[in-house]
């Protein structure tokens, strides 16, 4: 086994997350990717987040993963649609919401 088939000991998930978005952070900087202040944070944190969960996922999850063979920007960009589309929704259902709770106030 590899010290990535088991969680490392001693760091936890957050610092590994820490540690890898700063490096992707750094690299985007480095190669000119031109990204206003808060997609470059939240680029970083979500490669960071994913990139320390992996060697935190059961043995089982970790080989589902690995054998993937799709396309991982495909697949992001994919993920990124569907999140932007779930936070719409729920930011229009709470304004809705909103006006129900005005309404009734009146």
């Amino acid at each position: 086994m590899t010290r990535f088939q088991n969680p490392p000991e001693g760091t936890s998930q957050d610092a590994l997350a820490g540690l890898v978005a700063e490096a992707v952070r750094q690299v985007l900087m480095q190669h000119g990717v031109l990204m206003d202040a808060e997609a470059l944070i939240c680029a970083t944190a979500m490669a960071g987040g994913v990139a320390a969960a992996l060697p935190f996922l059961p043995q089982a999850q970790r080989l589902a993963i690995t054998s993937f063979k799709g396309s991982w920007t495909g697949l992001a960009s994919e993920f990124f649609r569907a999140m932007a589309e779930k936070i719409a929704r729920r930011a229009a259902r709470r304004r809705q919401q909103g006006r129900k709770s005005e309404d009734r106030g009146r």
